[in-house]
């Protein structure tokens, strides 16, 4: 059964999942320590324990599903945008780079955009984005 986290709890929880430093969100939940170290070893005594640390991953979880599809709307958007023809060309294939950069094939590449990408091609590249945000996400589990 889950226990309820105390107010200063919660703050610590959501802070620590803002940043990921224990010392800090002890600091800024409002724990009562006198100096860093306290607030380190407070915050590593709060990190093992089982109901707070379960919480934090479960907030982790929510957090990196909410990325996740914000990510795959970002990515057709991009889509979107070069499939445009009412937008200018340099919008297009600034938006080409761009997606192209998110699914690890930018500039460090050498990929030169300078005509337009075919309809399958950018079906691809949006199958590889997917098959990277899967494959963090499941990284992170």
């Amino acid at each position: 059964m889950p226990k309820d986290l105390t107010p200063k709890q919660e703050k610590f929880v959501e802070a620590y999942i803002e940043h990921g430093n224990a010392t800090e969100a002890v600091i800024q939940a409002g724990y009562d320590v006198k100096d860093r170290t306290v607030a380190k070893a407070v915050g590593c005594e709060n990190l093992t324990k089982p109901y707070l640390s379960r919480e934090v991953e479960r907030r982790k979880e929510e957090l990196l599903e909410k990325m996740r599809y914000h990510a795959i709307d970002a990515l057709n958007c991009l889509v979107d945008t070069i499939n445009d023809d009412a937008a200018p060309r340099a919008v297009r294939v600034q938006a080409s780079r761009d997606l192209l950069d998110r699914v690890g094939l930018g500039a460090e590449q050498n990929i030169n955009i300078t005509g337009s990408l075919s309809h399958h091609h950018i079906a691809s590249v949006l199958d590889r984005a997917r098959g990277v945000i899967a494959e963090r996400q499941q990284g992170r589990e």
